[in-house]
């Protein structure tokens, strides 16, 4: 685990200029709020997911509950399955 200090004012680099994940995660700190769209040289899976959430903040309250209960919706298809699979195997194992 690495732990780095970082005075935010004092990071100028532009955004072409990102190379490191280091410095692209820098940059959301700093100018997440201010974007509008995840940057094209964004390849870290965990900074694309950090893009997606900060983002939520903009939406409108309507968008969120959308949001939210397509999520659920995605929740209960995959927990109904596991339980299919789960009554699959016992079923399997009764035989």
């Amino acid at each position: 685990m690495d732990f780095y200090f970082i005075e935010l004012p004092k990071f100028t680099k532009p955004l072409e200029e990102l190379v490191e994940v280091t410095d692209k995660w820098i940059f959301f700190i700093k100018e997440a709020e201010n974007l509008e769209v995840v940057p094209a040289n964004v390849d870290d899976e965990g900074l694309k997911a950090a893009y997606q959430d900060a983002n939520k903040h903009s939406w409108t309250k309507e968008e969120l509950e959308a949001y939210d209960y397509a999520a659920m919706r995605e929740q209960d298809e995959r927990g109904k399955l596991v339980h299919a699979e789960n009554k699959g195997k016992k079923n399997v194992k009764s035989k």
